[in-house]
């Protein structure tokens, strides 16, 4: 089996069977049986980054009911990687939401315009104003 090379330029590793790796953030090991074993760099992995994007800074309930505590909601529209969601804290007895949280982790390139529908949970018709700060 011929041995594992590398190239003086630690962008580029040429490895037996032309198999190339564009990164220096890429760690190859070979196995003893011969396979190649590709993982990210721990260097890489510490300097990720969340993705920046606009964000929601406020939250006001405009319609829906027959929502539980725990329901997760999704919003609809707009352009995004990763979509806004919400989760339902609080409801009252026909199931209007009272309280809400969101978390971070959303990207988006074009907001959905309110009053934002969403989807999931057990009720319907749930739409909320959504204020977006870059």
């Amino acid at each position: 089996m011929e041995p594992l090379r590398k190239t003086i330029n630690p962008v580029v590793e040429v490895f037996n069977k032309g198999l190339v790796v564009n990164s220096a953030s890429v760690i190859a090991t070979r196995l003893r049986d011969g396979r190649i074993r590709l993982h990210l760099a721990p260097s890489f992995i510490a300097s990720l980054k969340p993705p920046v994007g606009p964000s929601v800074t406020n939250i006001v309930y405009d319609a829906g009911s027959g929502y539980a505590a725990g329901d997760i909601l999704t919003a609809v529209g707009g352009t995004f990687t990763i979509v806004f969601t919400l989760t339902i804290d609080s409801v009252d007895g026909s199931g209007v939401p009272t309280g809400w949280h969101w978390a971070g982790g959303y990207l988006y390139t074009v907001e959905p315009t309110n009053p934002v529908d969403f989807s999931g949970g057990t009720g319907t018709g749930a739409q909320f104003d959504l204020t977006w700060s870059s």
